[in-house]
């Protein structure tokens, strides 16, 4: 795939570093058995994303299995997302992290579902079973669904979302950490508690030159969008209407 279309699929053409100094790139192997075949070792600055896919952070080379899907289908009836467009941002949100890369625009991993609504993208954040995909999946079914688990957001000089169906990034018209409750509110949150909620789902949580790294994506981050906690029930109407009484929706 030609890196210019890449990047306009990816909505990333802003993430363009130096000349001298390569993004990422990307070579298709077998599988990951036949790098350790070849010879190639496993290092402390690499890190398996998931299955078959594998980083390393030194080379900014990412591995991508060539019989890998080419697809994934977030909700039933809407577009599918194109698996090597994600894998290469989380690639980009974990080379950000360790400082790997030095851009313009930076990627932001967070552990979230999307809906897009007419006034932008929806953010929902929590721990699991806090109601994410109850959220995205069946309270605002009316809305399309772009994430159900995890979300890739480009931080440059407005924070957008990472809108894989469309082939462009979303604005970004709110971000919400869940409260399961009985009543239906949605409260200021302070940044510090914001940024100290989003930490968690950092894949490297005990190095501390990525926890100050990824502090700083979400400064950047609750600086252009703020953290609002969500409490909800089960019922959808009342969240629906919430949402819109807030212009959220």
């Amino acid at each position: 795939m030609e890196k210019a279309r890449l990047a306009h699929r990816l909505g990333v053409s802003a993430l363009r570093p130096s000349r001298a100094t390569p993004l990422l790139d990307v070579q298709f192997i077998k599988d990951v058995q036949s790098l350790r075949r070849q010879g190639y070792r496993a290092r402390s600055t690499e890190k398996l994303l998931g299955d078959g896919f594998a980083l390393d952070y030194r080379a900014r080379v990412l591995y991508y299995p060539c019989r890998a899907p080419l697809s994934l289908r977030i909700a039933p009836g809407q577009g599918k997302h194109p698996l090597l467009a994600r894998a290469i941002l989380l690639a980009l949100s974990l080379l950000g992290e360790s400082g790997g890369v030095q851009s313009t625009a930076r990627v932001l991993s967070l552990h979230a579902s999307a809906v897009m609504t007419p006034r932008g993208a929806l953010l929902f954040c929590g721990r699991s079973t806090f109601g994410k995909s109850t959220i995205s999946g069946r309270l605002l079914q009316r809305f399309r669904k772009l994430e159900d688990d995890q979300a890739f957001l480009l931080l440059g000089k407005n924070a957008r979302l990472a809108d894989f169906a469309a082939g462009k990034p979303a604005r970004i018209a709110g971000l919400f950490w869940l409260k399961k409750s009985k009543r239906f509110c949605i409260e200021p949150m302070p940044s510090a508690e914001a940024a100290s909620l989003l930490l968690s789902p950092m894949v490297h949580s005990t190095v501390p030159s990525v926890v100050a790294a990824r502090l700083k994506l979400l400064s950047t981050l609750l600086q252009q969008v703020p953290c609002c906690r969500l409490e909800f029930r089960k019922e959808s109407a009342p969240l629906l209407k919430l949402l819109r009484a807030h212009h959220y929706a």
